[in-house]
């Protein structure tokens, strides 16, 4: 039985990334020295650059992926959090090799009233 399960989930992970590129055009990118993230009024901003840092923490065979970096600050002055709840958007790894290497639903981000936003994408082993 528990072979079964992993079987469908290979299914569904080889079935997701192979929808990369659609879902570059629909999701939230953390790059290797740059990210693809959300200003503080919801809208897409690239972040790159010395003002970048993208860092990445493992354990037990998961991983976590953070970009932060200043970006437009939300025009109600208090902060925003964004998730894949009320964005309907996706985090994407891409690792240089023109796709994203990973995807994921699980991930929020913060931007503070100043707009340095701070996103965390977790993945699953």
């Amino acid at each position: 039985m528990k072979s079964k399960y992993k079987f469908v989930f290979t299914l569904l992970a080889v079935y997701l990334l192979s929808l990369g590129s659609a879902l570059a055009d629909s999701a939230l990118v953390i790059g290797i020295e740059d990210c693809t993230l959300l200003d503080g009024n919801g809208g897409i901003e690239v972040a790159a650059g010395s003002g970048v840092t993208v860092s990445a923490n493992s354990s037990n065979g998961n991983v976590m992926h953070t970009c932060s970096a200043d970006v437009t600050p939300p025009d109600s002055g208090r902060s925003a959090i964004f998730n894949i709840d009320n964005t309907g958007l996706w985090c994407g790894l891409d690792d240089g090799s023109g796709g994203n290497a990973a995807i994921t639903e699980d991930w929020h981000q913060v931007v503070s009233r100043s707009g340095k936003a701070k996103m965390v994408c977790h993945f699953r082993n």
